[in-house]
């Protein structure tokens, strides 16, 4: 007994019905065209697919003064007052406090404040390797940079009291911790694996409360002959509070320093 087609069919086609019945939350989005389920990783690429997508680059073209540091540098310090002597203010003001830091710390050197001024306000922190007593202030001594070259810890922070393997990083690694997470991050917003890390150039963090580092990265293109390869500077501020997860929150690549 021969079985009755449907006369609107092609052979070997069948009939595909989608089900108009949704379970509670499900879209049908969620259903193949045939109306099946898809499966767990199927949605899952989906979803992480329509969430890149959404998601805004973190490039920029000017970075943002995230905790208003930046902001005391447009206008001009008292430092930069001709004839300017940081003593006689002390006395003046009779800030035993201070004299008294002063002679315990490093000595005051005139000239290094007004690099470190000049440096912060041209650079927007990026381009510092002034470092300043802290005594001069939270006001002005709002940056430090790292010496990368240091092979000594100086962020116990970072170290895990209940682990007893955990390895407190050097200053060097440290910075190299966070340019790798730049730099991956950076490949996300790009869509690809497209750069590289080279070398940590210079490595700025901020002094206050809001861990924020500010990174200068020589990078490559992935995939380039070393010979042929071009490098690239990429500037970045990374934020890592203690606890909590590193976040890119900007970058972009250097103004006249793209190759």
């Amino acid at each position: 007994m021969a079985l009755a087609g449907n006369a609107n069919l092609s052979m070997g086609e069948t009939t595909c019905v989608k089900s108009p019945n949704l379970w509670i939350g499900e879209t049908a989005s969620d259903l193949d065209l045939c109306g099946k389920r898809k499966g767990g990783n199927e949605i899952q690429g989906a979803m992480m697919a329509k969430a890149k997508e959404s998601s805004p680059s973190r490039q920029v073209s000017e970075f943002t003064d995230f905790l208003g540091l930046l902001e005391n540098f447009k206008d001009g310090f008292t430092f930069e007052e001709e004839n300017f002597d940081l003593m006689r203010e002390c006395l003046e003001s009779n800030d035993t406090d201070l004299i008294a830091e002063m002679k315990e710390g490093p000595p005051y050197d005139h000239q290094a404040v007004l690099k470190y001024i000049a440096q912060v306000r041209n650079s927007g922190g990026f381009d510092l390797d002034v470092k300043l007593p802290t005594y001069l202030g939270g006001l002005l001594v709002v940056l430090i940079p790292l010496d990368l070259s240091k092979d000594k810890n100086e962020f116990p922070g970072d170290s895990d009291p209940d682990d007893a393997n955990h390895q407190i990083p050097t200053v060097r690694e440290y910075a190299y911790q966070r340019a790798r997470f730049a730099i991956d991050e950076i490949n996300v917003d790009m869509n690809a694996k497209t750069f590289e890390l080279v070398e940590v150039v210079r490595a700025v963090k901020t002094a206050g409360g809001g861990f924020f580092m500010f990174l200068t990265l020589a990078v490559k293109k992935v995939g380039e002959a070393e010979e042929e390869a071009a490098t690239i500077t990429i500037q970045a501020i990374v934020l890592h509070d203690l606890g909590k997860p590193m976040e890119l929150k900007e970058w972009r690549f250097k103004p006249d320093a793209q190759a």
